[in-house]
């Protein structure tokens, strides 16, 4: 699953600069770049090495980097720019979702979409993008207080309560 939105995302990515700076090159040209990029991840030996076994790495850093681009992007952004603020918004959710323990991001994260949200639209619409950040990264912590009676499990089961139904102390 990851691995697919790793790949939408890089052609998500692709079709952005090609829309952003790319107007004057022949549709062949644009064309073949929508594919080849997520191809070129496709093909690579540690992709195809490692993407059967669940390796979580590759969407990791694709989307903490795009995450962080988006973030930059955003801030350069003209005035008033809801695309950035929106895709900035999807990516941040998804990346601060995949893992129990990148929680730690949102802070972080959620003060960038605080202060561009606030700056370029009010107070309003800072409300709005914060709350479509929690919502996008919510999924995978409701997911996890279902299963293990906590959203960022072992850590709260292990610190409060001593054993977590998944792991134990010397786990970890």
């Amino acid at each position: 699953m990851c691995a697919v939105l790793t790949v939408l995302g890089i052609q998500a990515a692709a079709l952005a600069a090609l829309e952003r700076a790319a107007k004057s090159w022949p549709e062949p040209l644009q064309a073949l770049i929508v594919i080849a990029a997520p191809l070129s991840l496709l093909i690579s030996p540690t992709f195809v090495r490692w993407a059967p076994t669940s390796m979580l790495d590759v969407p990791i850093a694709f989307f903490l980097l795009t995450t962080a681009l988006l973030i930059a992007r955003a801030v350069e952004a003209p005035e008033r720019s809801d695309a950035a603020l929106s895709r900035l918004v999807i990516c941040a959710g998804f990346f601060a979702g995949l893992k129990p323990t990148f929680f730690i991001f949102l802070p972080l994260i959620a003060i960038f979409v605080a202060r561009i949200a606030f700056l370029r639209y009010g107070s309003r619409a800072a409300t709005y993008a914060l709350t479509a950040l929690l919502i996008v990264s919510a999924p995978w912590y409701v997911r996890a207080f279902v299963e293990a009676g906590d959203p960022i499990s072992p850590y709260l089961n292990l610190k409060f309560h001593g054993v977590d139904p998944k792991f134990s102390v010397v786990d970890w």
